[in-house]
């Protein structure tokens, strides 16, 4: 289910040679209500690459997204971003 999202943030790295996921400034993260770890689409607004990954915490106030791994072979730093936080649930 759709929780929340971080909309227009410009991607600050893209770092092939990382594991994997995406690196949040804990800032927007927390006004997201979303936890490092919890899984986060990505869609890329300047090409249309969309994707799924788990965030990590960046420094707070830095304003970083940073896509890790081979995400960055998709999309580039600069590029316009919306993440969209999903929760489960058991009804």
């Amino acid at each position: 289910m759709f929780k929340s999202k971080i909309h227009g943030p410009q991607s600050r790295h893209a770092d092939l040679h990382y594991v994997g996921s995406v690196t949040v400034d804990l800032d927007p993260l927390a006004a997201a209500d979303n936890l490092p770890g919890e899984f986060v689409a990505i869609v890329d607004v300047t090409n249309d690459v969309r994707l799924e990954t788990s965030t990590i915490a960046g420094d707070r106030g830095t304003g970083v997204i940073g896509i890790n791994g081979p995400a960055a072979h998709l999309i580039q730093e600069n590029d316009t971003v919306i993440l969209r936080i999903y929760v489960g649930y058991d009804h």
